[in-house]
């Protein structure tokens, strides 16, 4: 792209055609891809130029923060709106902390909110990336889990995908996971609000969080959760299932089997139902091999395999699902 783009930005300014400040922006982020900072700043601040000419009301209002001394012209043919200016100016206040200056890049930000509104979610997103990187992982998380409650951030898919990255990079630290459990979601708080219903509500956004952060590479931390989902609902399959196959992820195929089979034990009478046949937990329990007989290849594969596996183990040709 830069390669592509470069080149017809530099002659068309030279020969003082309008380039649209979206231009300068997509090639601004282009060269933050290559993590070359000074040529995406340059680009941002010929952005900037452009968008002196004919501001928004938003925009316009930024800039004379930004420029205070200086002229700024009102704009009679606004051809892009509040959020493109936002995006434009969020994504800067990032290169700004990318190339080290941090004090820049926050101070763009709060303002895009101050223009543009406090709860802006692409200047919360990048304000958490920036808490982050200075350590203040706590705050950072705050702000991921305000941002991924809007309802306007959960129909935005790219954005979400971005925010459990994040999720999954800070729950890596053991004391931010047990911050999040502890200090964010609040048990006790939600025990008090919603009585004996909170327990299922706990464990079901457990469960959420789980599913998400594995996905982004998390899965050790991802298998704690759905632990503690197990812990506070029991009776939920689903949570045995994804916990069986989130620890064969982790190589952990015997200690995934060994756990099912205390689940089994527990709920003996269960039914288990797959095309008109059923057997009882119990049942399967007794088909099932130990822990001690089975080598830990063998146990991944039955765990993630079930019905190629089954068969060796004497559950026949199907696999077996709670009905």
């Amino acid at each position: 792209l830069v390669v592509w783009l470069a080149p017809v930005v530099d002659t068309a300014a030279k020969s003082n055609q309008h380039i649209p400040p979206a231009i300068f922006g997509l090639l601004a982020k282009a060269y933050v891809e290559l993590k070359d900072y000074r040529q995406a700043l340059l680009s941002y601040h010929s952005g900037l130029e452009a968008y002196k000419k004919n501001p928004g009301p938003e925009m316009r209002e930024f800039l004379q923060e930004l420029f205070p001394t200086e002229q700024i012209k009102r704009g009679s043919m606004i051809t892009s709106t509040a959020a493109d200016d936002a995006s434009f100016l969020t994504s800067m206040g990032l290169a700004y902390h990318l190339a080290g200056q941090t004090t820049d890049g926050k101070a763009i930000l709060l303002a895009v909110q101050r223009h543009f509104g406090a709860d802006n979610p692409l200047a919360l997103e990048k304000l958490a990336r920036v808490v982050e990187d200075e350590g203040e992982k706590r705050l950072a998380l705050r702000m991921v889990f305000s941002l991924m409650i809007k309802r306007e951030c959960k129909v935005n898919r790219p954005l979400m995908q971005r925010l459990f990255r994040q999720l999954a990079r800070l729950l890596e630290d053991d004391e931010v996971l047990e911050f999040m459990i502890m200090g964010v979601l609040n048990p006790n708080e939600m025990r008090e609000k919603m009585g004996a219903a909170a327990e299922g509500t706990l464990a079901t956004t457990l469960a959420f969080v789980a599913v998400n952060i594995k996905q982004h590479g998390a899965v050790v931390q991802a298998v704690d959760l759905y632990r503690r989902a197990i812990r506070l609902n029991d009776r939920n399959w689903s949570y045995f299932l994804n916990y069986s196959h989130t620890r064969e992820l982790a190589m952990e195929g015997r200690a995934a089997l060994s756990d099912i089979v205390k689940m089994l034990k527990r709920r003996g009478s269960f039914g288990l139902t797959r095309d008109n046949r059923t057997l009882s937990a119990s049942q399967v329990v007794n088909v099932l091999p130990r822990e001690d007989d089975i080598t830990e290849t063998e146990a991944v594969c039955l765990v993630s395999k079930p019905v190629r596996s089954t068969h060796r183990f004497g559950l026949g040709s199907d696999s077996f699902v709670g009905s």
